[in-house]
């Protein structure tokens, strides 16, 4: 949700993307720094890529090893997402910044009171 200003990808975090060359050649230009394992996602907005189109893929359960997203990769995404508000609306990118996230945790404490009432 929090990408969604920035992208019309419904899974901005997918490991796996295809792009044409122009894409990639004008984000090339515009200066990839990707924080994280996120480059799609930088790919897609410093390229200028109006159109994406996402194909399902089928994960089965994890057999070896564990998963990456840990704390400290969730903070690196938001650090992420914010020099990518910076570039894309250098004026007003700190207020957009505040309203989604405070639009994002009024969600999450909304979800918490519901919670809590239902399991009181």
């Amino acid at each position: 949700m929090l990408a969604r200003p920035l992208t019309r990808a419904k899974d901005p975090m997918a490991g796996f993307f295809c792009t044409s060359r122009d894409v990639y050649g004008r984000a090339s230009k515009a200066g990839l720094n990707p924080i994280g394992y996120k480059i799609g996602l930088e790919i897609m907005i410093k390229g200028g890529c109006a159109m994406v189109a996402e194909v399902p893929i089928v994960f089965a359960d994890r057999v070896h090893g564990e998963s990456k997203l840990n704390l400290k990769q969730q903070l690196l995404y938001l650090k992420h997402l914010w020099t990518l508000y910076r570039y894309r609306w250098p004026v007003g990118s700190v207020l957009m910044m505040i309203a989604v996230v405070s639009g994002f945790a009024a969600l999450v404490w909304y979800g918490w009171g519901v919670l809590m009432r239902l399991f009181s």
